[in-house]
């Protein structure tokens, strides 16, 4: 019996070792298989690297957008200012009913205060061309109420800005 026992363990010992042995080659044939894919998708991505460096230089350089397209006046210019935004609110199809030139404690800094009518498209079409002009000009706090039919009253704090110390 001691030898069946004996003989067993060396059979056990013996499956073991080629069961082990197996598992090894399956890890060498699976490391071999991994080694040479990550040289394949390296030489690939060199390559790419590469066409993307070919790309860069055939490209050229896009020039530089403005970083403003706004443009400070030299001064305070109080009547322009006030026309430009009668102007603004011609072409907008709104009604301008009282514009005052307000005091500022801001250095290059002229605010007013703009009250008027019209209907919401033309409205928002005014705020957009005010705050899209060349001069800067910044609605800084507005209130909009009900009208009449189809219209809106506004009262608008519009500032523009200017060079130099002036008010």
């Amino acid at each position: 019996m001691k030898r069946d026992r004996k003989k067993s363990m060396t059979w056990l010992v013996a499956g073991l070792v080629l069961l082990q042995a197996c598992a090894a080659g399956v890890a060498h044939f699976a490391r071999q298989h991994a080694e040479a894919t990550l040289l394949i998708e390296q030489t690939r991505g060199q390559e790419l690297q590469r066409e993307v460096e070919r790309q860069r230089e055939r490209q050229e350089p896009s020039p530089l957008p403005s970083l403003s397209t706004w443009e400070l006046q030299p001064g305070p210019d109080v009547a322009a200012n006030m026309q430009l935004l009668q102007q603004l609110g011609d072409r907008s199809g709104i009604t301008v009913e009282d514009l005052k030139v307000l005091p500022s404690n801001t250095r290059g800094r002229q605010t007013f205060l703009l009250t008027g009518r019209g209907r919401p498209g033309p409205t928002c079409a005014f705020l957009a061309a005010a705050e899209g002009n060349a001069r800067l000009v910044v609605v800084e706090n507005g209130r909009v109420m009900p009208g009449g039919d189809d219209e809106v009253y506004f009262e608008l704090g519009i500032a523009t800005w200017h060079q130099g110390g002036g008010r």
